[in-house]
């Protein structure tokens, strides 16, 4: 299953990663029908400025996932997004056999 997240609008990169995976329906408090964050197996980010993202991308998986992240991270540069608004796209894979 993969769920995509966009986050649009001006703003430094880290409140636009944090704000875009907050905003996936599955991480609102374990409470969506269809993933749990322990189910998530991999994580997407499409972004414009890579080292931007790479700078940020690390904390705020820790804040979501815990100390120690158990998923696979892939941080791929774009040239650019579908809509020039567009800071981040984050898509999701997660594994519902995980409970």
């Amino acid at each position: 299953m993969k769920v995509s997240r966009s986050a649009a609008g001006a703003g430094d990169l880290s409140t636009v990663v944090q704000e875009t995976t907050e905003a996936c329906p599955g991480f609102e408090v374990h409470r969506s029908p269809w993933a749990l964050h322990e189910q998530v197996v991999e994580e997407t980010l499409f972004v414009l400025d890579v080292d931007a993202a790479f700078a940020v991308a690390g904390d705020i998986r820790r804040q979501f996932y815990g100390a120690k992240p158990q998923l696979a991270s892939n941080l791929i540069g774009v040239s650019r997004p579908a809509f020039k608004e567009q800071l981040i796209e984050i898509t999701f894979r997660v594994d519902l056999s995980i409970q």
